[in-house]
């Protein structure tokens, strides 16, 4: 903040000698007056600033048009996606017990199903934090692809199935922790 002041207290202080010295050397190498040298940078100068002024003016105020629109988008959505975090730790304790237990293989199927679910809603609101959105999507769907094939007849595609889900849990942890930290940031964005 204090180099953008330092930059505009320079630019004040030092345009007015910049434009006498330009405007003295003008006077002498054209046919115009020194006063007319002056009216025509002040002129010009003053239409620059004046439409960088309004750029930066529009440009806020679409910002704060935007955010206004997501936020509304949001909480006209909160009901669907109320409990999304809550349903998160669910789902990855699910997933920590499936690891253990086989038999409730319905149960987390349910779970990444309705993580599905939740992950839609937030498209339809346009949030934009679809990196870990879409990670954690990503490892769902190859979560609930091998479920499939947990108990199927061929050994290897049974062994690949478990070796996944041993393999991709501590990456679905981590992820699940980002798009939880992700989403509190949006909240407190928002909100």
């Amino acid at each position: 903040m204090k180099k953008y002041i330092i930059g505009i207290l320079s630019v004040i202080i030092l345009l007015p000698l910049l434009i006498n010295f330009i405007g003295n050397k003008m006077v002498f190498d054209s046919e115009g007056e020194y006063g007319e040298w002056l009216s025509f940078w002040g002129s010009y100068l003053g239409g620059v600033m004046s439409g960088a002024l309004t750029l930066i003016g529009v440009s806020i105020g679409l910002k704060n048009e935007q955010r206004k629109n997501l936020t509304m988008r949001y909480l006209q959505n909160a009901k669907d996606i109320n409990g999304f975090e809550d349903y998160l730790d669910e789902t990855l304790e699910i997933v920590r017990l499936y690891k253990v237990n086989n038999d409730i293989q319905e149960l987390l199927d349910y779970s990444l199903e309705k993580c599905e679910s939740y992950i839609d809603k937030f498209y339809q609101i346009d949030l934009e934090f679809p990196k870990h959105l879409e990670e954690y999507k990503t490892e769902l769907f190859g979560f609930r692809i091998t479920l499939d094939y947990l108990e199927s007849e061929d050994l290897l595609t049974r062994s690949y199935s478990i070796s996944y889900h041993e393999k991709h849990f501590d990456s679905f942890e981590k992820i699940t922790k980002d798009l939880k930290n992700e989403h509190k940031k949006i909240q407190k964005e928002l909100l």
